[in-house]
């Protein structure tokens, strides 16, 4: 027989899983849930700091409203000219 792929919970199954138990407790959640007790608030703090990781800020970019390939000051332009002759 072949073995029985794990698959991960979603988040909002997670997410509702933790509010549950921070309203009625550990031992309520497990019931609810039909999962083994454990430490919730433990839980809820790993989801959230893996949550903010895999949100990232462009920071690489500097300005969204500058058309690429165009730049605000002409001194760049001219400096281009200057080199070419």
């Amino acid at each position: 027989m072949a073995p029985v792929k794990r698959h991960p919970y979603e988040a909002y199954f997670k997410l509702q899983a933790i509010e549950y138990a921070a309203e009625n407790g550990n031992r309520a959640a497990a019931r609810h849930f039909n999962r083994l007790p454990t430490d919730y608030q433990e839980r809820l703090a790993i989801f959230h700091t893996y949550c903010r990781d895999k949100i990232t800020a462009p920071s690489h970019i500097t300005n969204m409203d500058e058309p690429v390939g165009e730049s605000d000051s002409d001194d760049e332009e001219d400096g281009d000219l200057k080199m070419a002759l």
